[in-house]
């Protein structure tokens, strides 16, 4: 598998991951005053394809807070051994 097919991989496991996390209860606060869902779509943008070792990438996403308390969220992504 070349490093592009890793790549590809690696974003599809980190979505979904992050949508699992996202839609699970462990992303809502006990008195549901924190929602964080995806905000559009549920991928995540990465900048700076193609990529090769030792390169860098920014990858992001929108999310929405359907909540009405303050919050925040942060995007981890691993690889399919499941280092970050």
């Amino acid at each position: 598998m070349g490093l592009g097919s890793a790549v590809v991989v690696t974003r599809k496991f980190a979505v979904f991951m992050l949508a699992l996390t996202l839609l699970s209860t462990a992303a809502f606060a006990e008195d549901s005053e924190k929602r964080f869902t995806p905000a559009g779509a549920t991928d995540v943008a990465v900048v700076g394809e193609p990529v090769h070792v030792g390169d860098e990438l920014t990858a992001s996403i929108l999310v929405h807070n359907q909540g009405s308390e303050i919050g925040s969220v942060r995007l981890v992504l691993n690889d399919s051994n499941g280092l970050s």
